[in-house]
């Protein structure tokens, strides 16, 4: 039987942006409109009983992918690490699940976000929301009015599920928006020190990096552990490019007060996060080559890969190109670095770039998606990813 169970259906729930309950955070949305909402209900085990979770917990009891799931179901299927493995290595404490605990939580306060990252959707950022009617895109990402204002989500009962649930949790994911802008991202944090709760409570970071404020400093000291992953996908101005309009020398300077911070703070520990993409596939090496400077900062970047939007899937570039980056990444490995999961994973998506065919048809599209991104933001595809051009006819 295929091994399809995430432990993250029995222990763990993501609260949307918007207050809306989701398995997880990268799972296809469904049609099932529920009350499943923390600014109108806040019951846990409510959802965990719903018709979602049930047909879910049945497929994977069966051994079969759900609809939902083929995010997972597609990396897995091509020999890479997808989030039901990193839930399941989080998650799971014994042999199988017996029943519902709330172990973990995936928290988004609202869209409100500092860039505009060119494979991002507009309902996380309200920056890119605001762009969005102007860039005319038809990639099959929702857009809606409503984007363009920054959304919350309701502190006091997100209070009220820890303190129903405070023997249990152990987990809190902040994602995005950008969590270090938002208000409530940092009333919550001191309130979770006040009451006691911060000593027990692991506490994992999607950040950007251009955020970094001495009074999260002080607070991330009274929390049990703090995983901090900066969302980095190139050096220089390919990474400012990609991660619109992110200045490389804060985050550079940043990145180095976290590697002394990390020196000095036992309970915490920094992570590079990067998305592999059509726009950085070739340049994985050069970052690879730059978080060797760190000290104390995870050398090995944890990688994932982009499926959607398709537009930005690695492999809409031509299989000769990916294969060059892919060897060159392959060697970057083979002379740096010594055999671990971490540069398995790394390795794996080399062979990905190498073997993957090519996605018929979505080379032009991807042409034309950047095009329309250079004109509103006047920039050039060209200027950060010159190996494009023999590619690209007139």
């Amino acid at each position: 039987m295929t091994d399809t169970n995430c432990w993250v259906v029995w222990a763990g729930m993501t609260i949307s942006n918007s207050g809306q309950y989701r398995p997880c955070c990268i799972m296809l949305s469904d049609q099932e409109k529920t009350n499943y909402n923390l600014n109108e209900i806040g019951d846990f085990e409510r959802f965990m009983s719903s018709n979602t979770m049930t047909s879910l917990r049945k497929s994977m009891s069966e051994g079969k992918w759900h609809e939902r799931c083929s995010r997972c179901e597609i990396r897995e299927k091509n020999g890479l690490v997808s989030q039901r493995n990193d839930y399941n290595n989080m998650l799971a404490d014994q042999s199988r699940p017996t029943g519902f605990r709330l172990k973990y939580l995936d928290i988004s306060f609202g869209n409100k976000c500092n860039l505009k990252c060119r494979m991002c959707y507009p309902s996380v950022s309200h920056l890119l929301a605001k762009e969005w009617p102007k860039l005319q895109i038809d990639d099959k990402r929702p857009y809606l009015k409503e984007y363009e204002t920054p959304s919350k989500i309701d502190l006091n009962a997100l209070k009220d599920i820890i303190e129903s649930y405070s023997d249990d949790i152990e987990i809190i994911r902040f994602g995005g928006g950008e969590p270090l802008s938002n208000d409530e991202h940092d009333l919550f944090l001191h309130w979770l020190v006040e009451r006691g709760y911060s000593k027990k409570i692991t506490l994992n970071y999607s950040s950007n990096g251009t955020i970094l404020d001495k009074q999260h400093l002080d607070c991330w000291s009274h929390f049990k552990r703090v995983i901090f992953a900066v969302s980095i996908d190139a050096i220089g101005k390919l990474n400012t490019y990609i991660r619109y309009p992110a200045s490389w020398n804060v985050i550079e300077r940043n990145m180095k007060q976290l590697d002394l911070f990390v020196h000095n703070n036992e309970n915490f520990s920094v992570t590079i996060s990067t998305t592999v993409q059509a726009l950085n596939c070739t340049r994985i090496h050069e970052l690879l080559s730059w978080t060797r400077t760190f000290k104390y900062i995870n050398q090995i970047p944890y990688i994932k890969v982009v499926t959607n939007p398709e537009t930005f899937d690695l492999r809409v570039l031509p299989k000769s190109l990916r294969e060059d980056a892919g060897h060159l990444l392959i060697c970057e490995l083979k002379d740096n670095y010594q055999k671990s999961s971490a540069v398995d994973r790394i390795h794996r998506i080399a062979k990905m770039m190498i073997n993957a065919p090519q996605l018929e048809n979505m080379f032009p599209k991807f042409l034309e998606v950047n095009s329309k991104f250079d004109k509103i933001r006047k920039t050039n595809l060209l200027d950060v990813l010159p190996e494009l051009a023999p590619y690209i006819t007139s």
